[in-house]
């Protein structure tokens, strides 16, 4: 075996084979690892770019957000003391409602109170009305609804989509304290 291994170096393809088995090694111990590693980088790299894209996108929503939840909301509803409408002042109901409806930017349908409340001497006066418009208008119109100081419950409240518009259709009924 020494014979070969000597014999093998005085060959004039042992110097060539030996670089080329070096350089070889080299790569594969060397370059190849690195090729890996960089693949992998490169991969992180596409990783961290689409979730800061997708960051970038969702930051304008957070700003809203945290603004949104800084601000102070009011910690009560207004309640006003119970007082009574006057008998013949249902004309001052309907008014107060149309104006309520046009500060929430709500549309009137109709405002309708009910005569045998006001024929039979009930203590309570009873107004069907019907708006049409959006979530947050009538959501204003129900908060500015409970500073009225002759409002004593609402009832029947029914909620339609209007296809044609694409709005929403309130129904409610309104019980007002009368004299």
């Amino acid at each position: 075996m020494a014979i070969l291994v000597r014999n093998l170096l005085a060959s004039k393809f042992a110097t060539p084979a030996i670089f080329g088995l070096a350089i070889t090694l080299f790569v594969g111990v060397a370059i190849v690892p690195t090729f890996f590693s960089m693949a992998e980088t490169e991969r992180e790299i596409a990783r961290v770019e689409i979730e800061l894209e997708r960051q970038q996108k969702l930051f304008p929503v957070f700003v809203r957000l945290l603004k949104t939840s800084r601000e102070k909301s009011p910690d009560l509803l207004p309640l006003p003391e119970t007082t009574k409408l006057s008998r013949g002042k249902t004309d001052q109901a309907t008014g107060m409602l149309r104006d309520l409806a046009a500060e929430s930017n709500l549309q009137v349908e109709t405002i309708s109170p009910d005569m045998q409340t006001i024929l039979k001497g009930s203590k309570f006066l009873k107004v069907r009305a019907v708006f049409s418009g959006d979530i947050e208008a009538f959501r204003n119109l129900l908060m500015k609804l409970g500073g009225v100081p002759y409002l004593q419950h609402i009832d029947n409240l029914k909620l339609q989509t209007m296809e044609a518009s694409h709005q929403l259709r309130y129904s409610l009924t309104l019980w007002l304290n009368q004299e």
